[in-house]
């Protein structure tokens, strides 16, 4: 990519000199003749204003193309990964000054130096990083322990691209912890045993906490490769939440299993209208 853009870069000012060449040699005379000498110099000044124009931004756009990396999702080569590329994490280590040092800034936006911890959960975890313009409003999402689901590069295992399809999917997660971890998501979505889910059991506990009702549920899991069995909550919660979980009741839905524990699921609710 880099030569080709190199290539156009040399190109586009040849043919502009070429047709100022072709313009001098057979169309000067004639239209000197015809409509002065003030125009058929006009022509020739055009011309010229032309070439360094588009150089001056050619140079200009092609030097902000290099300067920005696929990872945030741009550009056709961005898309490509997302669509062939491996599925795994990328957990970031740093975030600081670009490789070659000093404050860079683009289109008053941070030129930084991204370092990220890659695991796919297959193969050992490995370090990469680049330097990439990171948005300012961006920066707070990109410190230090943060974790994204990301697309790995076919030809390049070095190069990751954040995969905001999976940002953006219609799932809910099943755990008995307080909360699930993005780690936790990325496993499930790249090692995750296939199954089933279905709520069996929504009631009333007759008790509240914090003005909420206490909601007993009951789930039947069936992993593909396991046995059945049952998780059971009773948790504390919003009205509404408790109205949405009664369009699950008693349907099944698709769902993915944490590998290392039972008990945090992943289930697919796209097929909910």
């Amino acid at each position: 990519m880099a030569k080709k853009n190199k290539l156009l870069l040399f190109l586009i000012p040849v043919i502009f000199i070429l047709l100022i060449i072709i313009y001098q040699i057979f169309f000067y005379q004639s239209v000197l003749e015809r409509f002065g000498g003030n125009t058929a110099g006009g022509v020739s000044t055009v011309l010229i204003i032309l070439i360094v124009i588009f150089s001056v931004y050619e140079s200009f756009t092609m030097g902000i193309s290099g300067m920005t990396h696929p990872f945030l999702g741009s550009g056709s080569r961005a898309e490509k990964i997302i669509k062939t590329g491996r599925s795994a994490t990328a957990k970031v280590l740093s975030l600081g000054e670009n490789s070659k040092g000093g404050v860079v800034t683009i289109n008053d936006q941070p030129y930084l130096n991204l370092k990220l911890k890659i695991d796919d959960y297959k193969n050992p975890p490995y370090e990469t990083d680049f330097d990439t313009v990171i948005p300012r409003h961006m920066m707070p999402q990109f410190q230090p322990g943060a974790i994204f689901p990301v697309k790995i590069d076919p030809g390049n295992p070095k190069v990751a691209v954040l995969d905001t399809d999976l940002l953006n999917d219609d799932f809910i997660y099943l755990t008995t912890d307080t909360d699930i971890t993005n780690d936790d998501k990325m496993k499930i979505q790249n090692s995750g045993i296939d199954g089933n889910v279905k709520l069996i059991e929504l009631s009333d506990t007759g008790k509240s906490e914090n003005f909420k009702p206490v909601v007993k549920s009951v789930w039947e899991i069936t992993p593909s490769t396991l046995e059945s069995y049952t998780l059971t909550f009773k948790k504390a919660l919003d009205i509404a939440v408790v109205d949405e979980l009664k369009k699950l009741l008693n349907r099944s839905f698709d769902a993915k299993i944490h590998p290392d524990d039972k008990e945090k699921i992943k289930i697919n609710i796209s097929s909910l209208e």
